[in-house]
């Protein structure tokens, strides 16, 4: 991982940046992670499900949702994940220690994150390539019996020197808060850009792209992808997907939102589509085994 350079020190206050982009308060043996006006205007991923919130570009990262947390994608094989352990940060710091897979340790360095007392673990995870080992950092956040971890690399590839990279994830640390935990079976997925959502089952998958706009999934059986076009109509749709989309329905009210748009075949799979201002939304149904209640609750929640 790249260190950050020393900017200026003054009264045993030295204050450092990745880059310019993350600031990195260090005072003494304390090291704050502090945003930068450069986030000001990413959008801020949120889970009421585990009590926190974080920021991420969304034009670079891709956000995968799991049980546990959430996982962010930037470049290669980098990645931050943000994840709630049951556990305590004693136990998590003693059960890493003792992990048959990397080498991780506990550093003496006390770190603040966005105000919030956190520990430090740094380590190397190896593999059986030529490609070498992969240096990874945790941060240790306490909140009552159970641990925030939020982990990260820059992985093995041609991203692993990369400071712009380094930057970026230091800058997504510094924008991490808690919030109020509101546990339920099911979640919601809002995309405040493009104005959609849906509640989906807490051991099911949310992957965010670029297209699929959204994707819903547990394990192989089941895939719900919401893809969004702009400045496209039904008409010019059909015209551009040509024998792709077939048996295109009369206009009617779909899902408990009342959503008016058509039922058709796209790629040969059931699909829904809705015109709504300059948009058109395709909700694609893919892979469903025997389970369709769960695919029945999911697309009667979707909303525009």
């Amino acid at each position: 991982m790249t260190h950050p350079k020393t900017l200026a020190t003054f009264a045993g206050l030295s204050i450092v940046a990745a880059i310019g982009i993350a600031w990195i308060v260090s005072i003494g043996k304390t090291v704050a992670y502090v945003a930068h006006a450069s986030s000001s205007q990413w959008p801020r991923y949120a889970s009421s499900q585990h009590g926190f919130s974080i920021k991420y570009p969304t034009s670079q990262a891709l956000a995968a949702e799991d049980p546990k947390g959430v996982d962010f994608r930037v470049q290669d094989d980098s990645n931050l994940s943000v994840r709630l352990e049951e556990e305590s940060m004693q136990q998590f710091i003693e059960r890493t220690e003792k992990r048959s897979v990397g080498t991780f340790r506990r550093d003496h360095v006390h770190v603040k994150i966005n105000g919030l007392d956190a520990r430090r673990m740094t380590g190397t995870v190896g593999f059986f390539d030529s490609a070498g080992s992969m240096a990874v950092e945790l941060l240790l956040i306490p909140r009552g019996s159970s641990t925030y971890v939020i982990s990260w690399t820059l992985g093995r590839g041609p991203a692993k020197n990369s400071q712009t990279l380094d930057a970026i994830y230091r800058e997504m640390i510094g924008t991490f808060e808690l919030t109020e935990i509101k546990r339920s079976d099911r979640l919601t997925y809002a995309d405040a850009d493009h104005r959609f959502s849906f509640d989906y089952p807490t051991q099911w998958r949310v992957v965010r792209g670029s297209f699929p706009t959204a994707s819903v999934y547990s394990g192989m059986d089941y895939r719900i992808s919401i893809f969004v076009y702009e400045n496209t109509s039904l008409q010019e749709f059909r015209r551009q997907q040509g024998d792709q989309l077939s048996d295109v329905g009369q206009t009617r009210e779909f899902f408990s939102h009342h959503l008016v748009g058509h039922k058709c075949s796209w790629l040969g799979r059931e699909t829904y589509v809705f015109e709504k201002g300059e948009r058109l939304y395709v909700v694609l149904v893919d892979h469903v085994s025997n389970d369709r209640k769960v695919v029945e609750d999911i697309l009667e929640s979707f909303a525009l």
